[in-house]
């Protein structure tokens, strides 16, 4: 019977997933989104495998690459990760640049360490400016950088366009700062640096780098004195990657008190002519407002790329061993060629697939082929290692003769490894008058004692019945194995004496005299041919002395008639144990009234997100408790949950704890509430079980009014409930295409219900 095909998708991690990768992913490589975590596989140097259920699986590569050719970005939020997390190193050749002049650019050309694609232009020097750029427009050396932001922004305008100092630049937050008294805020390091970072070559494709510039610790202008400079200063850095051309900024802080600029900020890039920027969504400008969270923002290029994927048999990429894969397209804009170009005009990651069905272990290579704007050649090998498991086997290890009265067992044996274990397995038997245990996933059958109707009812003439037994077991590779086995039943007799003496006496058994513990045997055979075994079970029992610990808060008033008012170690008595024996008895009595009420708290407040709170009773000397619970309900447990109630600002707990003998302490403890903020998610899948819809997460929210736009800002879904979600489709319940999507809310809490906030932000859409 043919097996169904499973396709197992190792899938590059989309380009807006960037966000979430670290600095070294915005060079060439390719990636495989599906490849095996499993320890069974990994140890075996494998990245998947072909069983009887999947006897053909498909390999899908996506390269991580950006355009060649490209004259726009995508701009958005990533996480705060800046790669230069010190803003003061100097490695690769940086260091700390003599910018120490207020708004006037470096005197000196920066040499850039490879070529960079700025806008569709390729540079190898730039200058940096006083106030938080970049330029790449290098007649600019020596020459003032205007500070009033105010008169520009937003970018781009008819000013930016008029003025030379403004167009070309890289804004990682362009404010009126003062550089000439970086040494006043405190900071460590304070100052303006230049670092270089080398990423280490991925997958045998080239190394790739980075450049970092970093503003640490400057101050805002008028704002530069020993004294109010450690209040008043911004930190952030700039970051260019080779191969990719993408534009990180990172934020630390920034103070936006400096009337000059009139508290205003950009955070963007702008073009050579000046008519086309790209600015972080709310940065442009953002007015009289300090950032205190650390934030950042990446620029992608969008435009034409070209690229070239083959397959090849092996570990190393030889022409003689390239395979003519199955092509697998994805999306209205593909136009893909076998051995030739894959070219996407708007950027897009493409897919191409490879059906394999190896019979041994098989390694095959993905090789990329990618040339970058700035003319730069990538070559990327990725080889993937695909394992085979078609292991199946059953054995069966049997007693063939079940005598009367005995329970007895057939026992299989399945081939089990850390790739093959058995799923399900099936019993069956020909013997209608049989009676036997299994379910369907055990290794075993039981036959129980008694079964009359085999050995004195319809059989009762013979001398044994006959029983077939078959097993078919399914195992997790989708192999199937079978095995089959014929029991004898035959009559067998089991007697059993149990035997019980005091040390120093005798019991006789079968002629023999016997005064240790043990079970002790005499064999014979039955008529029928069954071993017929006497049994002697015998136990002795102790006369030695004992001791009897007793503790207490109160006074004892013990079995010898005597009561003690403190601890005592010495009273004995002798008496008869429960098998007869004299024992001597010792009195070990401890006199305690340590009891303490001990009351143990996870978390120690509440928060609007996590609402439960876990008691758990940690008394010392206790063995019972009460609670007593802030809504007058009362528990006995050790550990309890308590949900806190959003309308209160704390809640109080008692527990009374009681000793084994009659003692009881109390204790009590307050929980106070703690209210915590609305999150929204940066990417779902709506094509998959998890993760299928983007909405608003957190509790205490009362209403809630969210629009979805795409890249040209236009609006293609809305949510008007604090319910609601938005499943990737338009408003006409279209499926939209795969990207990064801009969503803006305004929603009240429970905590501030006529105080509305307004949040914008983006969310990437995978499929």
């Amino acid at each position: 019977m043919m097996k169904r095909k499973r396709v197992i998708r190792f899938a590059l991690l989309a380009l807006v997933l960037g966000a979430g990768l670290a600095a070294e992913a915005q060079c060439p490589d390719i990636y495989y989104e599906d490849a095996s975590l499993r320890y069974s596989l990994t140890r075996r140097g494998w990245d998947t495998l072909v069983t009887c259920e999947n006897p053909m699986i498909m390999l899908l590569c996506t390269p991580y690459v950006t355009c060649s050719e490209f004259d726009h970005y995508v701009v958005e939020s990533i996480p705060y990760a800046p790669p230069d997390t010190t803003f003061c190193s100097h490695a690769g050749g940086g260091g700390l640049l003599p910018v120490n002049q207020d708004d006037y650019y470096d005197a000196n050309v920066m040499s850039l360490p490879f070529t960079f694609s700025f806008f569709g232009r390729s540079y190898n020097s730039a200058v940096v400016g006083p106030n938080g750029n970049v330029s790449f427009n290098t007649s600019m050396t020596g020459q003032s950088m205007p500070y009033q932001v105010y008169s520009y922004a937003p970018i781009p305008s008819s000013a930016t366009q008029s003025t030379a100092t403004v167009k070309n630049n890289i804004f990682g937050l362009w404010e009126d700062i003062d550089p000439r008294y970086f040494s006043n805020t405190g900071v460590a390091n304070a100052g303006i640096h230049k670092a270089i970072y080398t990423i280490p070559a991925a997958h045998n494709g080239p190394e790739c780098r980075m450049l970092c510039v970093s503003y640490n610790g400057v101050p805002k202008y008028g704002h530069s004195s020993a004294a109010e400079a450690p209040t008043h200063y911004s930190t952030s850095q700039i970051v260019c990657y080779e191969g990719t051309n993408i534009i990180e900024v990172h934020i630390k802080r920034h103070s936006a008190a400096c009337g000059t600029d009139q508290n205003q900020c950009v955070v963007g890039i702008i073009n050579p002519t000046g008519d086309t920027a790209y600015c972080a969504p709310g940065r442009n400008p953002l007015n009289n407002t300090d950032i205190t969270t650390p934030e950042a923002w990446r620029f992608t290029p969008v435009g034409r790329t070209i690229r070239n994927i083959r397959w090849f048999l092996g570990d190393t990429p030889d022409d003689d061993m390239e395979i003519m894969a199955t092509i697998s397209n994805h999306g209205p804009n593909d136009t893909i060629y076998k051995g030739g170009v894959e070219v996407d005009d708007f950027g897009v990651s493409q897919y191409m697939g490879l059906w394999v069905s190896p019979t041994v272990p098989t390694t095959y290579t993905a090789q990329l082929r990618y040339t970058s704007a700035t003319g730069v050649p990538y070559v990327v090998n990725y080889p993937f290692r695909v394992g085979v498991d078609f292991n199946h086997n059953v054995a069966v290890t049997v007693d063939t003769v079940v005598c009367k009265n005995i329970a007895d067992t057939i026992s299989i044996d399945i081939s089990s490894s850390d790739l093959t274990y058995p799923t399900h397995n099936r019993w069956t038997c020909d013997n209608p008058y049989l009676r036997f245990n299994f379910n369907y996933d055990s290794t075993r059958v039981v036959i129980p004692p008694n079964q009359p109707y085999l050995f004195f009812g319809p059989r009762a003439g013979d001398r044994d019945a006959v029983s077939r037994f078959s097993l078919n077991t399914t195992f997790n590779n989708g192999c199937q194995d079978s095995a089959r086995v014929v029991i004898r039943h035959v009559n067998r007799i089991d007697d059993t004496t149990f035997g019980s003496i005091c040390d120093g006496e005798a019991y006789y058994f079968c002629g023999q005299e016997y005064t240790m513990v043990g079970t002790y045997h005499h064999d014979t055979n039955t008529v029928e041919g069954c071993p017929y075994t006497k049994h002697l079970r015998l136990e002795t029992h102790s006369r030695n002395s004992g001791i009897d610990y007793q503790k207490d808060c109160h006074p004892l008033t013990w079995i010898d008639g005597n009561t003690y008012y403190e601890s005592n170690s010495t009273a004995t008595v002798t008496i008869p144990n429960q098998w007869g024996c004299d024992s001597v008895i010792t009195l070990s009595f401890t006199y305690d009234n340590s009891l303490e009420a001990i009351i143990n708290a996870n978390p120690l407040h509440a928060t609007l997100d996590n609402l439960t709170i876990m008691l758990k009773d940690v008394s010392t000397g206790s063995d019972a408790r009460r609670w007593y619970l802030p809504d007058g309900g009362t528990d006995t447990a050790v550990t309890i949950y308590y949900n806190f109630p959003t309308d209160q600002d704390s809640i109080s707990f008692m527990l009374e704890a009681f000793s084994p003998y009659g003692c009881r302490d109390t204790a009590y403890l307050t929980i106070p509430l703690l209210k915590e903020a609305v999150w929204f998610p940066n990417a779902f899948t709506p094509n998959r079980e998890e993760n299928n819809h983007f909405n608003a997460i957190g509790i205490g929210i009362e209403t809630m009014e969210m629009e979805i736009f795409d890249r040209r800002g236009i609006m293609v879904n809305k949510i008007t409930d604090p319910e609601g979600f938005w499943d990737g489709t338009d408003f006409n319940g279209r499926e939209l295409p795969q990207g990064n999507y801009v969503w803006r809310a305004r929603y009240t809490t429970v905590i501030n219900p006529n105080n509305p906030i307004s949040q914008k932000g983006s969310v990437l859409l995978i499929r």
